[in-house]
This record gives structure tokens, sequence and C-alpha cells, in this order.
């Protein structure tokens, strides 16, 4: 729930067979869309697979910006304003478009964990870091629609939180659903809703926005991390970012269909 600054970049493609979504597939039948040195698009379809690290020929930025708000059970709420710390990432992000127009298209985006720089969280007194916590990403996917600025990501981490810089909580994993519109969430006795906001454009090809989350925090069956934090509890997430679909960078390859 934690994010980079600048989380990867991503690639566009159309996708499989007949127009109709292969997503979840380590590879699938996809139709290229490349451009004429006049600028018009060009749909081909392959008749081959592209290995996912392979496909497309556009890529995708996405940058959690400053201003967000993380807070995880018992615990007090933390500011969270990545854009000073965090180091720009490039990665295999994937995005598919469902038709050959990707402006107007939904796009299917992927974010490899080893490709994702999180600052962790940290709350201080003074020079002391009273609680700081490391987010580590085991995997963030979701969809994009420029149409009507509605995003979707799922993410599953593990956050580790050390206490005075010496005591080390266990590690507890979080799947968050993190989305532009209105969210709830209900963990035993705990309630809690959140609010998005759907990205605008924000320049030619840019939009800005807001993901907000919520998540169930089960108990980690240690005593001490289970009764700092009222374990179970709620995990929120509330963050402006700023999705940018970037210039082409490189043409496709195609790779022989295996077996």
């Amino acid at each position: 729930m934690a994010f980079v600054g600048e989380w990867g970049v991503g690639r566009v493609l159309t996708s499989g067979v007949d127009g109709r979504s292969t997503s979840g597939h380590k590879s699938e039948w996809l139709s290229v869309v490349e451009r004429d040195p006049s600028g018009r698009s060009i749909s081909t379809r392959s008749p081959r697979r592209l290995r996912a690290s392979q496909a497309g020929d556009r890529q995708v930025r996405l940058r959690v910006l400053d201003g967000g708000t993380l807070k995880i059970g018992a615990y007090p709420a933390f500011a969270y304003n990545p854009e000073r710390r965090a180091r720009p990432t490039f990665g295999e992000v994937r995005v598919e478009a469902v038709n050959p127009a990707p402006s107007a298209a939904r796009w299917w985006l992927r974010f490899p964990a080893e490709q994702i720089h999180i600052p962790p969280v940290a709350a201080y007194f003074l020079p002391l870091s009273l609680l700081c916590i490391e987010v580590r990403p085991r995997e963030l996917q979701g969809t994009f629609n420029p149409a009507d600025g509605a995003a979707e990501l799922d993410l599953d981490a593990t956050f580790q939180a050390v206490l005075l810089q010496r005591w080390v909580f266990a590690s507890v994993s979080v799947r968050t659903h993190l989305s532009t519109a209105a969210t709830q969430c209900d963990c035993g006795r705990h309630q809690s809703r959140a609010t998005g906001q759907r990205l605008t454009t924000a320049a030619p090809r840019q939009y800005r926005g807001t993901l907000a989350g919520l998540a169930c925090v089960p108990r980690t069956g240690q005593r001490f991390t289970d009764a700092f934090l009222a374990l179970p509890h709620i995990a929120l997430a509330r963050f402006p970012v700023e999705l940018t679909l970037m210039e082409a960078v490189s043409r496709n390859r195609i790779a022989p269909d295996s077996k």
C-alpha cells in the first residue's frame, strides 16, 4: 500500500483472439499496434505468441505523488510523501489495450514485484524513528480506462514493522484492492469506507487522480504484533497518482510459440 514515486514502465498491445482479453496467462495470442512513418496506427495479427516481457511497443509510467495516507490497524495514520525519496523504476510492466486504439481502450496493467521500489513509511519524533514500515510487494496488477478515468489495481504485499529501530514485528500479509471509486471493508467489529477520485487528463497522454483501498489485516500469531496493532484490523491506503502513456521505445520481437 505504500508505493514508489515512479512505479515503472509498461507496454501497450491489443488483446488476443477475436479481441477477447487473455490477461492472466504468461503468453497470449496478440495483435500488435504499430505506427507507420506517417503516424497512422497499424494493427497486425500475429499467428505466434508474444512473451510478456517482449510484448507491445509503447510504455506506461505510474507514479505515486505526495499527499497520500497510510493506516494499519489501531496505529495512527501516516502521511505518505514518496516523491522526494523514490528513485525511478523501469521494468517489464505490461499494459494491454482491448482494441487497436490505445487512447480509447482499457489498459491491463501488471507491475513485476522485482521492478518496484517502495520507500519505507516512517514516523519520527525529532531525529528518532518511532516506527518504520517496509513494504515488500509480491504482485500489483489491474486496469485503467482512459475514456472514463476509472482505475482498479490489486496489490499483494507483506509489511514489516520495526519499533524504535530495535524491535521487529512479525510480517503482515495484506491483499488490497485499490480503486478510483468508493470501497468499503468489514473486518470483525471494525468497518471503514474510502473513496478515490477518477483520473483526469493532466497533459497529453497523462492522467492524474486518487486511488483508495482497504484491506482486512489478519492476526500474525505473534502476540506483541497482534496487540500493538489490535489485529485483526483494517488497513487503509489513499494515494494521489499519475499515469503517463510513454512514447514508443522499441519494435516488438516475436517469440516462437512454445509447447
